[in-house]
C-alpha cells in the first residue's frame, strides 16, 4: 500500500509540473508522478565525466537564408542548440538531420525558443514551456521552452533552456527583470535532476546596467563570459554589443567559447562544458 508520505511527494511533483508547462495534460502528470518515485534513484547515480557543446543562436525573423544560418550552427553537431525568433518556421525547418526538438505550439512566442538535442547521443526525459511575461504590447509576450535530457552513452542527467526576453523599450520597461527572476525559478526546479544550461538572447549588453547579473548571481546563473570575456566586436550586428548568451549552473565547468557570422543579425555563440571532476 502507497503511504500518505508517498502520496503527498507524487501530488507535489504533479503540481510542480503543472506550473512549469502550464498546458500538462492529466497524462503527463500521471506520467511524472510515476518517474518521480525514482526521483531519489535517479539522484544517487553518479556522474559519469563527459564534455557537451550548446550552441544558440537567434537566426532573424524572416531571414531569406535561415536554413543556411542552421546548418552553420549544426555543422559541429553540437549535442544541444538553442534557437530564437523561430516561431514562425515549421517544425521541419528547424528540425536539422540526427536532431529532435521541442517546443510549445500555443503561440509564435512559445514556438520561437526551441531546443534541439543530438538525438542518437541524448534522450529526453521531461519537457515544458513557461510564460515568462504577458504583457499586452508589442513584443511584450515571451516564453521559455526547456527539455531535461539523458545522456545514452553515460546516463548523466541535464537540462537546456532557451530564452529570449523582450528588448527594454518604454512600453517593455520593467519586463528584463521580471523575466529573469522567472527564469531563475525555471532554472531552480530543473536543477534538482541535474546541471543546467540555459541558451538565448537577453537582450542586454554584458557590461550595462541592463543585464540582470545581480539576479542570475543569486538564482546561480553564470555566463561563459565571466571565464572567456566578451567576444570582440559583440554578437552580432548590434554597435559591437554583446547580447546573446550561454548561461550555465554548478556542476558545470565552461572549457571553450567562440562565435560564427551568420547571415542573421546576430552571431552564433558556441560553448564546450565540462560535466563531473
Amino acid at each position: 500500500m502507497r503511504t500518505k508520505s508517498c502520496l503527498t511527494a507524487a501530488l507535489l511533483a504533479v503540481a510542480l509540473t503543472a506550473s512549469l508547462t502550464g498546458t500538462a495534460s492529466a497524462h503527463q502528470h500521471r506520467h511524472h508522478a510515476k518517474h518521480h518515485r525514482h526521483h531519489h534513484a535517479e539522484h544517487r547515480h553518479q556522474v559519469v565525466p563527459q564534455r557537451l557543446h550548446l550552441a544558440q543562436a537567434n537566426l532573424k525573423q524572416g531571414e531569406a537564408k535561415f536554413a543556411a544560418d542552421l546548418a552553420e550552427v549544426t555543422e559541429g553537431r553540437p549535442d544541444f542548440v538553442t534557437l530564437n525568433e523561430a516561431g514562425y518556421r515549421t517544425d521541419e525547418e528547424i528540425r536539422p538531420q540526427g536532431y529532435d526538438a521541442y517546443r510549445g505550439l500555443s503561440s509564435p512566442y512559445t514556438r520561437e525558443t526551441p531546443v534541439l538535442w543530438r538525438k542518437h547521443r541524448w534522450e529526453a526525459i521531461g519537457h515544458g514551456t513557461r510564460w515568462m511575461t504577458r504583457r499586452q504590447v508589442r513584443w511584450g509576450q515571451r516564453a521559455v521552452n526547456w527539455v531535461t535530457l539523458r545522456s545514452t552513452r553515460t546516463g548523466n542527467v541535464v537540462s537546456v533552456v532557451s530564452a529570449h526576453p523582450a528588448p527594454t523599450l518604454p512600453r517593455t520597461e520593467g519586463l528584463l527583470p521580471k523575466f529573469a527572476k522567472h527564469l531563475v525559478t525555471v532554472v531552480t526546479h530543473l536543477e534538482k535532476r541535474g546541471p543546467v544550461l540555459v541558451g538565448g538572447d537577453l537582450n542586454s549588453h554584458y557590461t550595462s546596467s541592463l543585464f540582470p547579473r545581480t539576479i542570475f548571481d543569486k538564482g546561480g546563473l553564470t555566463s561563459t563570459y565571466a571565464t572567456f570575456g566578451m567576444p570582440v566586436g559583440g554578437t552580432g550586428d548590434h554597435g559591437g554589443a554583446t547580447i546573446d548568451y550561454l548561461l550555465y549552473t554548478s556542476g558545470l565547468v565552461p572549457k571553450e567559447q567562440s562565435t560564427a557570422e551568420l547571415h542573421s543579425d546576430h552571431d552564433a555563440v558556441f560553448g564546450t562544458f565540462k560535466l563531473g571532476s
